[in-house]
Formats: C-alpha cells, sequence, structure tokens
C-alpha cells in the first residue's frame, strides 16, 4: 500500500469514527432508548475501524518490505554497472551477468509497482524509464578493451538517471532525519553534529 493509498484510507476511518460519534450525539438527544442501544453495540462499531486500521497498516509494512528489497536489489545492479565502465578490460561473461542484474531488477519492479495506465486491455507505461535507459548505456558499451572517453560518457548517464531514479523512488519510504548524525556541512551543534575532521598527515609523508 503506497503512502497515499493509507492516507486516503484513514481519512475515511476517520470519517467513519466521527460519524459515529455525531450519529451517537443525535440519538442521545432524539431517542434515549435508541442510544442505550446504540451503546450496547458500541464496542462493535469501535471493532470495525480498529480492524482496517491493522489492516491497513499490515498492507503498509508488507509493501514498504517488498520496496526495501527491491531498493537492495536495483541499488547493487546499478553500483555494479557503474564499477564496470572504470574496467579497461572486460569479458564477455561479466558484461552479460551485469546486463542480466539489470534486466532483473528493471522486471522486479512490475512485481510491486504496476504499469502507468495498465489495464487489462492497455499494458501502459513503465514507472521507472531512467532503470531502462541505464541497461541501454550499459549494453551499447560493450565488453572488451573499454573506450576510456565512451566509458567516461556513459558512466555521467548513469549517474544521471541513477541520481533521477532515486528522487522519486525513495520518496515513498518513510524517511526521519537522524536525531544525531555526522556531516562536515553546518547542520545543527556539537550535540548531533559529532563530524570531526581527521588531521591527515599524508602530505608530510609525500613531501618527505
Amino acid at each position: 500500500m503506497t503512502r497515499n493509498s493509507l492516507r486516503k484510507r484513514l481519512q475515511q476511518v476517520i470519517a467513519l469514527v466521527c460519524l459515529f460519534i455525531i450519529g451517537g450525539g443525535f440519538l442521545f438527544y432524539l431517542d434515549r432508548d435508541l442510544f442505550q442501544t446504540f451503546r450496547d453495540f458500541i464496542l462493535l462499531l469501535v471493532a470495525i475501524p480498529a480492524a482496517l486500521l491493522t489492516d491497513y497498516f499490515q498492507k503498509r509494512n508488507n509493501f514498504e518490505e517488498a520496496l526495501r528489497n527491491l531498493w537492495t536489489q536495483i541499488s547493487e545492479s546499478v553500483n555494479e554497472a557503474k564499477q564496470y565502465t572504470f574496467r579497461k578490460d572486460t569479458s564477455e561473461d561479466e558484461y552479460r551477468r551485469i546486463l542480466v542484474n539489470l534486466s532483473r531488477s528493471i522486471d522486479e519492479v512490475r512485481s510491486v509497482y504496476k504499469n502507468l495506465g495498465e489495464t487489462k486491455s492497455n499494458t501502459g507505461f513503465y514507472p521507472f524509464e531512467s532503470l531502462k535507459i541505464i541497461y541501454v548505456q550499459l549494453e551499447n558499451l560493450g565488453f572488451g578493451r573499454l573506450d576510456e572517453s565512451l566509458a567516461k560518457a556513459t558512466r555521467d548517464e548513469i549517474d544521471h538517471y541513477w541520481k533521477n531514479f532515486k528522487e522519486v523512488f525513495l520518496w515513498e519510504f518513510d524517511r526521519p532525519e537522524p536525531e544525531s548524525f555526522n556531516t562536515p556541512n553546518p547542520y545543527g551543534n556539537n550535540e548531533v553534529n559529532n563530524f570531526k575532521p581527521y588531521l591527515s598527515k599524508k602530505n608530510e609523508i609525500k613531501s618527505s
């Protein structure tokens, strides 16, 4: 269950609870006998939204787990493809293996998301076209003795489309900002940001 789907269903449950409360209020003032009957069934009425919430959050947790597993597979295959572009000599076996992993990642997306506008009569559009472009770029690079400039250009394109992919894919995760962190950027104070630069002696060693 996506974040937006969960939000819509939570709104429906809230509306249902409000309806119960408003209905109970009307019965209290209009007909005490009916209100007494309503009160007798209050536990059953409360159980309905409780069961719905349990079901919704369970589906959300299952979806996030599937999404995280998918993210792990995709990130591994794309980073492997990027590292391939740094190689000078590559084998056909290595080349085919990386392409197969990318292809598997592309197909695995369909197990979590359906295509955009997909119906029984229309296949729709693949939701993350950047992955397909990364596959094509590596496929076009080939194997054997790689041209350095072409490999770098391929790597730059992979970086571009990988960043493009991450911006939309990671949005679906519920990711809080860390309360304590480690960054050289001017953010937070020393109580939460414990970044301490290392005083390297490499320059002294090189000069000597």
